[in-house]
């Protein structure tokens, strides 16, 4: 079996790991990074029909297209002529534009990562379908004997718009905040910190792969909820919630002071986080799309 894989494919991206989980199943996956083929034709229609005709060239028995902005649905289109199609949308709703929407009419299989909305997408696409992000388990995992640099850290961007809670938080709560940290310098930050935070979208739909990487480290996590959580992750057990600022400043306080604890529970996510690796996600919509068209 082959898979026509569309998606950036540069050092820190997730598309890599996921790419590696259809060859752990014994597929054939040919990258094409539509960002970089962009660069390299100049222009949208010349990379588009160039992706058409390579598409036409290599038959494959499925092409998935991760979310693939700017690129116009005939793609989609003269593609569904050779092959299965799947979008995988991994975004906050907000950034799902006309562009998006009318592309997920268009594919055979949408695969998402907010669970709470499944009923957009099913608006849009009957064959729509939540699945978990994934860690890439080559960045992301447990560093043995690691030693602690840091209290309290946040790994990632603040600001207004979809990230306005963060930015409450960063005002009222002592925490390090760290950006533009990426691949094995993150994994590396999250070993070394005894408490990791994380925040859920601000209309809490769901959360962002920071979460699966984190405990995929075995870091121990904090993270404000989202809908749905507790059919992935047990508060208490896998990590620990906080919904108001002063709830946190307690909960750091109280972890801060009891390490034992921590173990515990970081130790407990990172064995659960392995449900979601990138060879079970690949898995996951081999399963969903191709035993469903057995007869």
């Amino acid at each position: 079996m082959k898979v026509l894989f569309v998606a950036v494919f540069n050092p820190n991206s997730t598309n890599n790991c996921q790419a590696r989980g259809f060859e752990q199943n014994g597929w054939k996956v040919i990258k094409y990074d539509y960002r970089l083929s962009l660069q390299k034709f100049g222009s949208v229609p010349t990379r588009d029909q160039h992706l058409i005709d390579l598409c036409i060239k290599e038959v494959p028995d499925l092409v998935l297209f991760s979310k693939c902005n700017i690129m116009d649905s005939r793609v989609i289109d003269e593609c569904n002529k050779v092959a299965k199609s799947a979008m995988w949308y991994m975004d906050d709703i907000h950034n799902a534009d006309l562009e998006l929407r009318t592309k997920l009419t268009k594919c055979d299989y949408v695969f998402y990562t907010c669970e709470s909305l499944a009923e957009f997408f099913k608006k849009y696409n009957q064959n729509s379908h939540f699945l978990h992000q994934c860690p890439d388990e080559k960045l992301n995992y447990l560093i043995p004997n690691a030693e602690y640099s840091r209290d309290v850290c946040f790994i990632g961007h603040i600001g207004e718009g979809s990230h306005r809670e963060r930015l409450m938080y960063k005002k009222e709560v002592k925490f390090d905040h760290v950006q533009g940290v990426f691949g094995l310098d993150h994994n590396k930050m999250v070993n070394e910190c005894k408490i990791n935070l994380s925040f859920a979208a601000a209309d809490q739909a769901g959360v962002s792969v920071r979460t699966y990487k984190i405990l995929a480290s075995a870091g121990f996590l904090m993270t404000s909820p989202w809908h749905d959580m507790e059919n992935t992750f047990k508060d208490g057990k896998h990590l620990v919630v906080f919904n108001s600022p002063q709830e946190l400043k307690e909960k750091i306080e109280y972890y801060l002071k009891n390490p034992e604890e921590r173990d515990k529970i970081r130790f407990a996510g990172h064995k659960e986080v392995q449900k979601y690796m990138p060879n079970r996600w690949a898995k996951n919509i081999i399963d969903t799309i191709f035993k469903r068209e057995q007869p």
